[in-house]
């Protein structure tokens, strides 16, 4: 009878051995689970899921026991490809590279539905990666591009008198610190002081330096064969003048020069930050 009953016991644990090797649906554990990762840069893999019963589809994880990084790749046709790297000692996640060197470190073109914040003031796209310019006393202050804003802005008229219509909001780009305005004003009645300066305060941002070269066309009354006109913005008053250069004659534009006509003007200049 002994013997008999140390065979039961033998058969018994024989099917416990089985039963702990068999798969088991859904587990729940209570604790900690552990796991002692080989090393997978030697291809083991603390951790492989697979596709249905496929053995040759799906994902693999394990530590690189050199780095002591967890590693993730995906297995395709028992052919396994790094995908992500969780970096033991920073914490950085590389994609596509096992050594990531920031927060987020990405070998690849970045895809997203949503937009791209940036969450602290002075902070931007760095571009110091691309060469630096090769021309002859060159040198290059900054290569990270921090602000990027548009709008619209009211300008102050400045020195009149007399009616003048906005035909429509004046508009603003700013890219880094290069501003553009663009604007249209319509002169519809006499001003009382005709020689009042055409004049426009209120810059949206303040310009570094006085600034030439944009061109203002409108219609005009003035006397004369020919005129041209350059918008230009003074750093100290913060405004924007128009010059004009007639025929004998380099003066501001005055009022009188409108008569019944109209501004369409486009500059850009530098504004101090």
């Amino acid at each position: 009878m002994s013997k008999a009953r140390d065979g039961v016991e033998d058969l018994k644990t024989i099917d416990d051995n089985l039963a702990a090797k068999a798969p088991i649906a859904s587990p729940s554990f209570t604790g900690t689970v552990s796991i002692d990762s080989p090393n997978q840069a030697s291809g083991g893999n603390a951790l492989k899921i697979r596709q249905g019963n496929a053995t040759s589809f799906g994902i693999d994880m394990g530590l690189s026991q050199v780095t002591g990084h967890l590693n993730i790749s995906r297995v395709n046709s028992n052919t396994a490809t790094h995908m992500m790297t969780l970096a033991r000692d920073t914490g950085n996640v590389g994609v596509g590279t096992a050594s990531p060197a920031k927060p987020l470190d990405v070998t690849g073109d970045i895809r997203t539905s949503g937009n791209l914040v940036i969450g602290t003031s002075g902070k931007g796209i760095d571009f110091s990666i691309v060469a630096d310019s090769s021309a002859t006393g060159a040198s290059t202050n900054s290569e990270i591009l921090d602000c990027y804003e548009e709008g619209t802005w009211t300008p102050a008229i400045m020195l009149t008198t007399g009616n003048v219509t906005l035909s429509e909001a004046f508009n603003y780009t700013k890219v880094g610190r290069l501003v553009t305005l663009r604007g249209y004003i319509y002169n519809g009645s006499s001003i009382a002081n005709t020689n009042a300066i055409w004049q426009f305060g209120g810059l949206p941002f303040q310009p570094l330096r006085e600034t030439y070269g944009a061109v203002a066309q409108y219609a005009t009354t003035v006397p004369g064969d020919s005129e041209y006109c350059n918008i230009y913005v003074n750093p100290t008053h913060s405004y924007l003048r128009i010059y004009s250069t007639r025929t004998g004659t380099n003066d501001w534009l005055q009022w009188s020069n409108i008569g019944g006509g109209h501004i369409d003007f486009h500059i850009t200049y530098m504004a101090t930050s």
